[in-house]
């Protein structure tokens, strides 16, 4: 998902990430429902997770599109 919203903005084309922050909690939890070590054998991977939406955050903040760019992806 976050691959075609970083594909998406390269084309400045608008992108929705309606919802994204509900799917990124339910990993959260389910992260935390694991054992400690398996847990902690997944934070590298969400932090680089966490990088990834920021920077699509920043950039999707930071688009400029015309006002007759077609409605949000």
């Amino acid at each position: 998902m976050l691959h075609v919203a970083v594909a998406l903005l390269n084309q400045r084309r608008r992108v929705d990430l309606t919802g994204l922050d509900e799917r990124i909690g339910r990993l959260c939890a389910a992260v935390l429902d694991l054992p400690p070590e398996q847990g902690c054998d997944l934070r590298p991977k969400l932090l680089v997770l966490r990088d990834q939406i920021d920077r699509l955050g920043a950039r999707a903040t930071s688009a400029h599109f015309e006002p007759d760019d077609p409605k949000p992806v």
